[in-house]
């Protein structure tokens, strides 16, 4: 190449040894000096400058999954804000105002039932809780339970013992019983905009 020469390369801080060894450097290269005394040739000052880009590899890292553990800590299952819809013997039954989506004439929906103590469920565990996600049809007055998950503490919350998922199309739609928390469930969903 046109102006390199092969020639070993030395680095020096105030007179001590850092790097030596062969290395192709540009003949015009001279040492650039730094306020604190210290002579700096390019592959020292690529060495330093990859050294410090490691470092804030691992802090970007670092920093990445802190922000990462915190968004997963700070919102678990979107925080979901629960209506009462009935109260009864002790039987709370809520949904989620944010999980309605509507499609035609069907509303989708979560459901939040508390118990007033732990139950055996299915799998012959306890759970105090479930939520349930629903299907109504608001025309026919019908609906589908397309799933639910059991929880061992009240409000959703603990470890889920046992969850049944239906696919919606092998479903049959089921009458909404007039009086029900279903019929008041519906009337939420159906005559109101959401």
């Amino acid at each position: 190449m046109k102006g390199v020469d092969e020639a070993p390369c030395t680095v020096s801080v105030n007179g001590a040894k850092e790097f030596s060894g062969n290395s192709t450097v540009p003949a015009q290269s001279s040492p650039l000096k730094n306020p604190g005394g210290r002579v700096d040739t390019p592959v020292a000052m690529t060495y330093s400058f990859l050294t410090l880009l490691s470092r804030d590899a691992g802090r970007r890292w670092l920093l990445g999954r802190l922000v990462l553990c915190l968004c997963l800590v700070a919102s678990p299952v979107a925080q979901a804000q629960w209506a009462e819809i009935e109260k009864d013997d002790d039987i709370v039954h809520s949904w989620d105002k944010d999980s309605v989506r509507r499609v035609h004439v069907s509303r989708y929906v979560w459901t939040l039932t508390d118990l007033p103590k732990a139950v055996k469920g299915p799998t012959g565990e306890n759970y105090q809780s479930t939520m349930t996600r629903w299907r109504v049809h608001c025309k026919t007055d019908m609906f589908v339970r397309l799933s639910v998950s059991y929880f061992e503490k009240p409000q959703g919350k603990g470890r889920e013992v046992n969850a049944e998922d239906v696919q919606e199309w092998r479903t049959r739609e089921a009458p909404i019983r007039p009086g029900s928390y279903l019929a008041l469930l519906k009337k939420e969903l159906c005559d109101s905009n959401t």
